[in-house]
């Protein structure tokens, strides 16, 4: 049986940045993802922003949210031509960027990265009591694998449930509803303007008041690609059936809203070619290989991160990132509803978010860490999870069984570390 120092589950943005970052400090690191492609939602689902890295401003200036991985990743797309410069969104910023880039740079930095074994198309799917062990399967074939610790980034705390591990999941009426992302060409640049925008939604409502267009396009939202004519269209779907409740962790459910996207973003092409001028050649490049899901299961760790905690800026003595989004709650398929904090000083992300209260081998990254279902919907962007990646993944590479007992001396040791693998200007 093959022994790992640590082995991280989930290959997304939190993900790589806990594998890259455990292993550049000597840790012998197996990162297991399920697809076979890196980037999780940054990729597989076409999420082509990156949301989280610059810290809120009123004077419109681009202030790093955190340094380490999150700023290199960024840093470095920008450099290849994978990412625009970032833009305001009012007091957000965001960075778009390719998903192919993206995918390619998570490739490189793997293959750049001494001491890190990456293994694809595979999934835990068995956890040994207090996970002395994993199973984990590729193709049917089953390998069963160890690990001084490990850190669960799958998103939906599946490594937590399947170790035992106590988690939380919302009320199927209050989860983030899902996201379904399509790559489209063929758009004149006007299509992208103010104006345009306005008299396409106008056009999208009187569509589905007359009865050719379902009532999903009606949350519907184009923005440019890095090309000219490309666009991404964004569905918030309403993820039920009448007769069903929404559950991001069942495979009923999934199929139905991958189904659900395909189909209304078809209708919406036909609708624009026929409809719109200079909309004629306008079509679908490439589906998503995954739904963009908001929310599922959260891991319990030794604190939950509440919404007024990141309303009021509230800093800990143990933060290992800083938060650069405001609660964003999809809880309708109508849209957002925005909650800013009080501030532009940034609220924080303590280290006991990342540790399981009930595992000792276990640490907790990105949108399933320890917070409530509002304080999730600030902390899942990918600027974020990027952040609390690298922190569980140098935490599990320096776990010596003793951080429950000093959290501060834990968070310190984490950003010395950081410091030593990335220079920043």
């Amino acid at each position: 049986m093959t022994k790992f120092d640590v082995i991280v589950a989930g290959g997304g943005s939190a993900g790589i940045a806990s594998a890259v970052s455990a292993a550049k400090i000597g840790a012998h690191t197996l990162l297991v993802e399920r697809n076979e492609m890196l980037g999780g939602m940054g990729t597989s689902a076409l999420v082509h922003t990156i949301c989280g890295l610059f810290a809120f401003r009123e004077d419109k200036q681009h202030i790093w949210a955190n340094n380490g991985f999150a700023r290199t990743f960024a840093t470095r797309l920008l450099d290849t031509g994978g990412a625009q410069p970032p833009r305001h969104m009012g007091r957000m910023v965001v960075m778009p960027h390719n998903p192919v880039a993206f995918a390619s740079l998570a490739d490189a930095m793997m293959e750049e990265t001494p001491h890190l074994e990456v293994w694809m198309g595979a999934e835990i799917v068995a956890a040994h009591p207090q996970l002395e062990e994993v199973d984990i399967i590729c193709r049917g074939v089953r390998n069963t694998v160890s690990a001084s610790t490990y850190v669960d980034a799958t998103g939906d705390a599946t490594l937590t449930m399947l170790a035992g591990g106590d988690f939380s999941m919302s009320e199927s009426k209050s989860l983030q509803r899902p996201a379904y992302i399509v790559g489209m060409r063929g758009f004149p640049t006007s299509f992208f303007e103010d104006d345009h925008k306005l008299q396409l939604a106008y056009r999208l409502v009187a569509a589905v008041n007359a009865g050719h267009l379902p009532r999903e396009v009606l949350g519907a939202g184009f923005r440019q690609g890095l090309v000219s004519d490309e666009a991404f269209l964004t569905l918030d779907l309403a993820a039920e059936k009448s007769d069903s409740t929404w559950d991001p962790t069942s495979a009923r459910c999934l199929a139905d809203v991958v189904s659900q996207g395909r189909r209304v973003a078809t209708m919406m092409t036909h609708y624009l070619r026929k409809n719109l001028e200079g909309c004629e050649n306008c079509r679908i490049t490439h589906w998503p290989s995954r739904a963009g899901i908001r929310e599922s299961r959260r891991a319990c760790g030794f604190h939950e991160l509440t919404k007024q905690e990141i309303l009021n800026g509230v800093s800990f003595n143990d933060a290992i990132a800083n938060i650069g989004w405001p609660l964003e709650l999809r809880e309708k398929a109508t849209g957002a509803q925005w909650h800013f904090p009080e501030s532009d000083s940034p609220a924080q992300i303590p280290l006991r978010c990342l540790r399981h209260r009930d595992i000792r081998k276990l640490w907790i990254a990105g949108r399933c860490l320890s917070c409530t279902h509002e304080a999730q919907a600030s902390i899942r962007v990918m600027g974020t999870c990027m952040a609390t990646g690298e922190a569980a993944g140098l935490a599990a590479a320096i776990d010596d069984g003793r951080g429950e007992n000093d959290w501060k001396r834990v968070a310190s040791n984490i950003k010395q570390h950081r410091e030593k693998i990335w220079s920043h200007p």
